[in-house]
């Protein structure tokens, strides 16, 4: 009878606290130990840290941002108590190169997941590391974008890299359904840090930091912060002149980081009561330390037509380089705006349109500007890089003779040459596209040739060390 008495005062302990571990308790995933592995690895034991778990837990690793399991198998999980499992994992030969969060779901349904917490890399080959040297090949010189799709779903990835585009490293990885690659890339060789500034979903823009350091053979290691919002639609007052036309704020587009550091560039599109839209420029102080913008001295600069003005930084912080319409009406011109009195010139135009410019200052200290200059009917694309300091009745020294062929974004390497996308040579029809590579030139060259620095990327920014 005692036996009996036991047995059921047992059962129904049980069943007492089996619903309060599991209604109450909430699952949360902090850490793995290891946090890395290499593509081909095999029944590696993996510590997962956190809370909640109970013994019907169960670990996936999945592709950061994704639902997909990116090459990396579960071949068992074992409890090892409410705040810690083990799982076993494969990591197949082609497996994703990239960041994974690790998810554990109970058989109640509760889950939890922790992000970036596991790193899958490149599987070790006979070949040296092309990390080897990279600090004395400027890393990190310039930024740019990646894009993998597992599965129908598509991610992009931040990457840095040296001056010779030999060693990449990923900093940060996203997910959204609307394609923006563009990025602001400032880095500081004394402090061995940067910032990331990017358009994010939902018309607002994103930073995120990094700081880099390295081995005895130059090889760097990078850690960054994830992205946070910096700036969203709200926060930028519509200005009085607009407002009193019924205009709204319909979108936030690229944003640039000033020479210094302290402020952000930052084009909109606004949409007045007539239904026209209107491009209009803002600076908002910014510390890129702290990742905050002073959104309440954000300020307009100048408003122009829509899809026919864009504006970047002059190099020496002090202006503004406006592409618009040329005064002639034919074509695109350059305009400079003074941005201690608002006032805009018109330095150069020669009939043809432009979409992007951006400024660096050479060893002399002149300025010079990259301008890209697309022919709509073939689709053909070049950039001219022209010396702003020699500007004068509309006329400007043109320093890399007919251009280089290359398409959409251009920057400025720290060794002086210009980076950028790059375009395909003309087909039998003459038409030209987008190479998906990324190259770079030199700014006095006269003779048209690039050389590619990146096969696989887009949106290059290099701002960056060297």
């Amino acid at each position: 009878m005692n036996a009996v008495r036991t047995i059921a005062v047992s059962t129904l302990l049980m069943l007492a606290l089996a619903p309060i571990s599991t209604a109450w308790a909430q699952v949360k995933v902090t850490s793995a130990e290891p946090a890395s592995s290499v593509q081909g690895t095999v029944s590696l034991d993996v510590t997962v840290n956190g809370s909640g778990f109970d013994g019907t837990a169960k670990a996936r690793f999945l592709v950061t941002g994704t639902s997909e399991t990116g090459g990396i198998t579960v071949t068992k999980t074992v409890v090892k108590g409410p705040k810690q499992l083990v799982a076993t994992i494969d990591v197949a030969d082609t497996a994703v190169v990239n960041k994974f969060d690790i998810e554990v779901t109970l058989s109640s349904g509760r889950k939890g997941k922790g992000t970036t917490l596991f790193t899958v890399l490149k599987k070790s080959s006979n070949e040296p590391d092309p990390c080897i040297g990279a600090e004395s090949r400027g890393f990190p010189s310039f930024a740019f974008t990646r894009q993998t799709t597992i599965s129908g779903v598509v991610t992009w990835n931040t990457i840095v890299a040296d001056a010779t585009g030999q060693c990449e490293k990923t900093v940060t990885t996203y997910s959204y359904n609307t394609f923006n690659s563009d990025l602001s890339f400032r880095y500081d060789e004394n402090s061995r840090s940067g910032v990331i500034v990017r358009s994010g979903a939902g018309f607002s823009q994103q930073a995120a930091r990094l700081s880099v350091t390295f081995d005895n053979s130059g090889v760097p290691a990078v850690e960054t912060s994830s992205y946070s919002s910096i700036l969203t639609s709200a926060d930028l007052p519509i200005p009085p002149d607009l407002l009193a036309d019924g205009s709204t704020l319909v979108s936030i587009g690229s944003g640039y980081i000033s020479p210094d550091g302290t402020a952000l560039l930052v084009q909109t599109t606004l949409n007045d009561a007539a239904h026209n839209y209107i491009h209009v420029l803002w600076t908002c102080p910014f510390n890129s330390e702290l990742l905050v913008v002073d959104r309440g001295n954000c300020r307009d600069v100048y408003q122009g037509p829509f899809a026919e003005v864009s504006g970047t930084w002059s190099a020496r912080g002090d202006a503004i380089y406006v592409l618009q319409p040329a005064v002639s009406g034919s074509g695109t011109g350059l305009y400079r705006l003074t941005l201690s009195d608002g006032h805009i010139d018109q330095i150069w135009s020669r009939g043809t349109l432009w979409t992007f410019a951006s400024s660096t200052l050479d060893s002399s200290l002149h300025e010079r500007v990259a301008v890209y200059e697309a022919d709509l009917n073939t689709r053909c694309a070049r950039a001219l890089i022209v010396d702003a300091d020699t500007c004068s009745n509309n006329d400007c020294l043109i320093l890399n003779g007919a251009g280089h062929p290359v398409r959409g974004v251009s920057s400025w390497l720290p060794d002086g040459r210009v980076v950028s996308d790059g375009q395909t040579a003309p087909n039998r029809k003459g038409q030209c596209s987008n190479s998906g590579s990324i190259t770079a030139f030199d700014s006095n060259d006269t003779t048209g040739s690039t050389t590619t620095l990146v096969t696989d990327g887009v949106s290059p920014h290099g701002a960056g060390g060297g």
